[in-house]
């Protein structure tokens, strides 16, 4: 027997270490390819065991800018970054909505990002589109899980 589970939902998390990234080469060209293999990671490669998975955009991304006036040093902070990633991650939050018992589509879930709460160096990113352009600190009006 099979088992079936008829919906889910699952957040994804990742992280790319600026100073790693420095060492290895890892460039903006790099960061374009693999947000669009994420935002691409399921219409091409269709299987019974995935169904009719699909990414909900957008994709939220955390840019560490630095705070200080020296560039220098703004860049030094930056690449250690300006706050710890569980607070950042605490920023955006995905919930099940009230009246929902029993979820059977991304739609039934509220999505917030607190960008008032954004910590001072940060940047908050939303990518809609793999070929698109990342909209800085504001929820960009095509983004499905927002509305």
């Amino acid at each position: 027997m099979t088992q079936f589970t008829p919906y889910g939902l699952y957040e994804a998390r990742g992280f790319i270490s600026a100073n790693l990234a420095q060492e290895t080469g890892f460039n903006e060209s790099d960061l374009k390819a693999l947000f669009e293999a994420i935002l691409n990671m399921y219409e091409h490669d269709r299987s019974a065991s995935k169904g009719e998975m699909a990414v909900i955009t957008p994709l939220v991304i955390f840019r560490h800018v630095g705070t200080d006036s020296d560039l220098k040093q703004r860049k030094r902070q930056a690449r250690l970054g300006c706050a710890p990633t569980h607070h950042l991650f605490d920023l955006a939050q995905v919930e099940k909505k009230p009246e929902v018992a029993y979820p059977r589509s991304w739609q039934d879930y509220n999505a917030t990002v607190s960008l008032e709460r954004r910590p001072a160096g940060v940047d908050i990113g939303f990518l809609t589109s793999p070929y698109g352009d990342i909209s800085w600190n504001r929820v960009p009006e095509d983004a499905e899980l927002f509305r």
